[in-house]
Formats: structure tokens, sequence, C-alpha cells
């Protein structure tokens, strides 16, 4: 993560963990999918509570793939690569 830097980085359909920077800690931890992205503000559907919350991109960060995950693959400057 610390690569990414400032970066936008957040695209849909890749799964993220909210990092502990949010402020409702009934979020922390948890991970979910970006369903959208705008002006730096993501929506993020949540598995366990069935439901869709906005969040700033700055309180995610993204899910490392492990061997045999999809993952979705972005190039520019960097190359970056997402689990699904």
């Amino acid at each position: 993560m610390d690569t990414l830097g400032m970066h936008d980085w957040q695209t849909t359909d890749i799964e993220v963990r909210i990092r502990e920077t949010h402020d409702d800690s009934g979020l922390i931890g948890q991970t979910g999918v970006i369903r959208g992205v705008s002006g730096g503000m993501c929506s993020v559907f949540l598995p366990e509570e069935e439901r869709v919350v906005n969040i700033l991109g700055e309180h995610l960060e993204p899910v490392t793939p492990a061997q045999l995950d999809r993952v979705k693959v972005s190039s520019g400057i960097h190359v970056f690569w997402w689990k699904l």
C-alpha cells in the first residue's frame, strides 16, 4: 500500500478493507467490494452486512490477492493488481 502513495488506485470490482482511520469502529477491518467511485468517494458493498456504504478512498486499502485469486490489472506509470 505504501507504494501507492497519493495515486488514485480505487477502481470498481476490487476487494478492499476498511482502515483504522475510519470514524465508524463497527466498519473498521471489514472487507467489501467497490461498486462505484466518484470524486474520491467509494461505494463499497459489505457482504457481512449485506449493504452498500459510502467511504472516502483514503479509508480503504486493497486486499492483497493470494495465489489463484482472480485479479484486475491497471497500467500506466505504475502497474497495480487487485483481488476481485
